[in-house]
Parts: structure tokens; sequence; C-alpha cells
């Protein structure tokens, strides 16, 4: 499947850095799914509600933690411009992570909702290294040293999941799952940061230039973003409040199997389509071309697992997970419409960024956050079954997602409104 894709992409140097950046990521996720039937018998649906909350806590404080400066990396001619935006998004980050710190120890002593669980003391640390993760990621792929992506992926994969399997196996439950994300998530920067290597330390005043010039970002990417991650996150916390964690659990494992083709494929080819498309804009004023090859290359690898998830998903999870996770199964039918607009939407979307339409896209996610609030909320007093609920959930955010498709194709011709986008 791998050789095929990379066939269709071309023998061009586009071709092979997502080739590169992909096999990093299937081998990563190979892990992960060899791992995972033997995770789900040890530990019960239930711990892997919690963590579900945990995470979903994590990234949407993961959308502010740099102020979305990480975005901005790979923009400028410069690198020294581009060097400082680094570094003034990393200092951003570890302010908000301190802040994020002294929130969670004042919950935790307060004894408010799920902090209470010591658990959640580590998720200043989750968000400190995850921040660092996004902007080295986007630093790696900026200086094309993609193998390097691929390894940090790789070994954070092996480190994860063999720690989830030793500390499950010892009954720790929801917290050997949020000791693994941090550990994994530590090797993966340690080795990213390779790419850090003779980089100077520029001062407070040296910073301040370039992070006005792309002062959009934190004002309106931020927002946007932060809208977009609590958008993304509401299931979690309204499944957990209507049905309780047992099936928070069943929807966590479904998630997570579903992502699985966005991470290894989708993810690969937005790295590299963000760095491809903006050379294009910066030289041609479009990216018409490269736009039209990414987008058939997604809808031709992704509508094999939609279709599989779509007819067999239920027998699929039973067979490989359990018997007890045949309803994750049930859920993935449900939602595979969902992944597969994401699988082919979330790469083209970053033309938002490169079109400079945060404005639009900020629009875009508040709607997307009051539509799926409203949704999850009247569904769950309406709906008795999860299902229904999930699946009134999947046809609002498909029919925005038409909109960003739409949106992101118009931006790729240089155009907006009959306009040229001003670059």
């Amino acid at each position: 499947m791998l050789r095929n894709f990379r066939n269709h992409l071309g023998k061009g140097r586009f071709g092979r850095n997502v080739f590169t950046v992909m096999s990093g990521t299937v081998a990563a996720q190979m892990i992960s799914i060899l791992f995972a039937p033997l995770l789900t018998r040890i530990i019960p649906p239930e711990e892997f509600g919690k963590f579900a909350l945990f995470t979903s806590i994590n990234l949407i404080f993961l959308a502010t933690v740099c102020g979305q400066y990480e975005n901005a990396i790979q923009l400028p001619q410069k690198n020294e411009d581009a060097e400082k935006i680094l570094q003034g998004a990393l200092r951003i980050a570890l302010l908000a992570s301190s802040l994020v710190a002294l929130a969670v120890v004042i919950a935790f002593m307060a004894g408010w909702g799920p902090f209470t669980q010591n658990a959640f003391l580590l998720l200043p640390i989750t968000l400190i290294l995850g921040g660092l993760q996004q902007v080295l990621i986007q630093w790696v792929n900026r200086q094309k040293i993609f193998r390097l992506t691929s390894a940090a992926r790789v070994t954070q994969a092996l480190t994860n999941s063999g720690l989830n399997l030793f500390l499950g196996w010892l009954g720790w439950g929801m917290k050997g799952l949020c000791v693994s994300l941090v550990i994994s998530n530590a090797i993966s920067c340690l080795i990213m940061s390779q790419s850090l290597k003779g980089m100077r330390i520029y001062s407070r005043k040296e910073l301040k230039p370039i992070l006005k010039t792309y002062l959009h970002f934190p004002l309106y990417t931020l927002p946007s973003e932060l809208i977009n991650a609590g958008a993304s996150q509401l299931p979690v916390f309204f499944l957990g409040h209507f049905f309780g964690d047992r099936i928070l659990g069943f929807y966590s494992l479904t998630q997570r199997i579903l992502n699985l083709p966005s991470m290894v494929l989708s993810t690969a080819v937005s790295e590299v389509f963000r760095q491809r498309a903006s050379a294009d804009y910066a030289r041609l004023k479009n990216c018409s071309e490269i736009y039209k090859k990414t987008f058939k290359s997604l809808v031709l690898i992704g509508i094999g697992p939609f279709l599989i998830f779509l007819l067999l998903s239920p027998e699929l999870f039973a067979f490989v997970f359990g018997s007890t996770w045949r309803y994750s199964g049930e859920l993935a039918q449900v939602m595979a419409l969902l992944f597969f607009c994401r699988f082919i939407i979330s790469p083209l979307s970053s033309l938002y960024y490169i079109a400079g339409k945060q404005k639009e896209d900020f629009i875009l996610h508040g709607w997307m956050a009051v539509s799926t609030a409203a949704v999850m909320y009247f569904g769950g007093q309406i709906f008795s079954e999860p299902k229904h609920l999930v699946l009134a959930y999947v046809l609002n955010y498909a029919s925005i997602y038409s909109i960003y498709l739409v949106r992101s194709r118009t931006f790729s011709k240089g155009m907006v409104l009959g306009s040229k986008v001003a670059i």
C-alpha cells in the first residue's frame, strides 16, 4: 500500500518526503496496533474512559500553549526569523505551562472534579512536552530533516506501548497510561532536539519584532484552534456526563482506531504539503497543482479504510480487542464518515494559514463549537442510545468540513471571492 501511494504521489521530492514521513508514522502506528489487543485485555474500558478525559483536557490546553506561533515557523524566508519564532513560541509555552501547573495544584487541593486524581498533576508536564513537540516538528520539517521526525515517532510509539503494557500489567490503569505518555513524549522531544544544535539564543528584545509580524496567529489562529480543540473534545465530556466512563472508554478506543489512517497518512501528507504549498505560494502566488495532487491521493487512499470501518467494524473490534469491545465497533460504523472527511480535509485546511484567512477560519471554528455544543447537549437530553448522539455529532461536523473543502480549493487557486489572495 505504501509503495502504491508513493507511486501515485510521484517520484519527485514531494513524493519522497511524504513517503519518508509516512513510513515512520506507519511504523509507529503499527506498533500501537500490535500492542492494543493486549492492552484492551488487561485495562478495563472505565480506565480508558478516565484517560480520555485527561487527554481531552490536555489537547484543549495544547491548542494555546505556544500561542499558535508554531504554525508560523515555516513561513519566513530567512532561517534566522524562523529561529526567533521558535524561541518565542517556547518561551510562551513555558509561561503557559507554569500557569496551568498553578491552576492544577489549586484544583487538586480544592478537590475539584477529576483533578482529585493524582494523575492529573502530570498535566502541566504533558503540556510543556506537547508544546515542545509541536515546535520541533515544524522546525524539523522546515529544515527538511524528515527522517528525524520518523525516528522520533517510532521511538515514541515503542516507549509508550511498552510502558502501557508493563504498567497496565501492574494494575496502574489510567495512572500508568498518563506516565507512559509523559515519558514517551520526552524521548520524542529529545530526539528531535538534535535539529537545534548550533542555534544561537536570542534576547527578548530581538524576538519582539518578528513575533509582532506574525501577531495574527495568537490573535486569530489561537482562539480559532482553541475553539476547534474544545469542539472536537466535547463528545468526551458529554458522553462521560450522560453515559459514564464505560461508554466513554468505548468511544475513546473507537476514536483511537479510526484516527489511525489519518495519523498514518493524512498527517504525513499534511506536514510535507504545508511546506510545499508555502513555497509555491511564495513563488507562484498559488498552489493549485499540489493541491489537486494531494486531494486525489487522499481520496484514493482513504476510501478503502472508510469502507472497511463502515461495513465490518463490530466483528473486527470484537475479534481484535475482545468481545467486551464490540460496542466500540458499532460506534466506528457511525463515525466512519467523519474520519473519512477529516482524513481528506485536515491537510488541505492548512491553506487558511498560508492564504492569511485566519479570520474566516475563526468564524468557522466558532460555528463549529456552538453547533457541536448544541447538538451534544440537546441530543443528550433526547437520545437514550449513545450511538444516536454520536451520529448527530458526525453529521454536524461533516457539513462544516464540506465548507472547508470548498474554501481551501478556492485559496489554492490564489483567489478569494474572485480577488487575489494577499500574500
